[in-house]
């Protein structure tokens, strides 16, 4: 772990209890060949307007995932359609790392609830890839939630060993899902106050 890491580790332990508020209701990776499909759903204590904002400040992505290294806008606007290039950096185990330049044309849907990420084989190191990530409001009347779904279909340029790959790639989903939406959470919390 290195000490930028470990500073933005110790500030975020402090900072405010969030492990016990995120909730991951499900992880799953499957593959066939060197195609992998990922789903995950996260419950998120917040209000959608706000989740909405900080998911879609591309800019912003490397303070919100310990994955990405690097976030810009290659053309179109902020919060609209857009081309985002992500340096990612996963590392599983500490052995198995590696930096991954992901490209991405963004659509977003009218109400702002949905977002498609097609992959731009020409500029990534994915032949192919579809994210979506769907928000839907589960606010009761004690508290704002958020159900944050996503759902990939990556295929990557690159070999993944199929005897640890699903494997690696959900531990490391997990973890990250779990960072980040914590993360989130405090974006969220200082939002309101």
């Amino acid at each position: 772990m290195n000490l930028r890491r470990l500073v933005v580790f110790c500030v975020l332990l402090c900072a405010a209890p969030v492990a016990g508020a995120v909730r991951i209701l499900s992880a799953s990776v499957d593959h066939v060949g060197n195609s992998y499909r990922i789903d995950a759903v996260v419950l998120l204590d917040g209000e959608l307007a706000g989740l909405k904002r900080i998911i879609t400040d591309y800019r912003r992505f490397a303070a919100l995932s310990p994955t990405v290294v690097r976030s810009r806008i290659l053309s179109g606007r902020s919060g609209s359609d857009a081309r985002v290039e992500m340096v990612l950096r996963p590392c599983a185990l500490v052995i198995f790392c590696r930096t991954i330049t992901k490209v991405s044309d963004v659509y977003i849907d009218s109400g702002g609830e949905r977002m498609r990420y097609v992959a731009v084989p020409e500029l990534g190191d994915f032949k192919e890839g579809l994210e979506t990530v769907t928000l839907t409001d589960q606010s009761a009347a004690d508290a704002a939630r958020v159900r944050f779904v996503y759902s990939a279909v990556l295929a990557p340029k690159f070999f993944v060993p199929p005897f640890v790959g699903p494997w690696l790639i959900r531990r490391q989903i997990v973890d990250d899902l779990r960072t980040s939406s914590g993360r989130v959470e405090l974006l969220l919390r200082g939002a309101n106050h």
